[in-house]
């Protein structure tokens, strides 16, 4: 009910998918794992080289509310789908935050890729060696 519409045709019943509940049914639940960041006074600034797990004293807090909400749109969107997450960021204000990789590689070429993992074909296929069979001779072979 709460990210879908329902409709009744006949004695069917439909559900269709309704982006905006969805996003209203979401911005609820950023809000209380906001509150509850700030309430733990967890750290949630991106420069910080401690544990976000580790709690800050009194004269330490500098996050901002907007940190906050987007420590905990980055927890929720974990669970989501590329495109509601890319809702719910512009639904909440939040600006998108690109990020930059030195080495990251193209996503379309696969040269790297296949360099490393090349087969070597062999013109000719190695000759199997045959075994001659001799037959085993039986006593009576062996006195003749």
């Amino acid at each position: 009910k709460q990210i879908a519409t329902k409709k009744e045709v006949g004695d069917l019943i439909l559900w269709q998918y309704n982006e905006s509940n969805t996003l209203e049914w979401l911005t609820p639940k950023i809000n209380k794992v906001t509150k509850v960041l700030v309430t733990q006074r967890i750290n949630v600034n991106q420069n910080a080289a401690i544990s976000s797990s580790f709690k800050l004293s009194e004269t330490s807090i500098n996050s901002t509310d907007e940190q906050y909400k987007r420590y905990a749109y980055n927890v929720i969107s974990e669970y989501l789908h590329i495109d509601i997450q890319k809702s719910l960021l512009k639904h909440l204000g939040l600006p998108e935050i690109v990020e930059c990789n030195k080495r990251k590689a193209d996503e379309n070429s696969d040269v790297n890729k296949r360099t490393k993992h090349i087969k070597v074909e062999y013109e000719e296929m190695p000759h199997k060696v045959e075994k001659i069979v001799t037959p085993k001779l039986t006593a009576k072979d062996k006195t003749h």
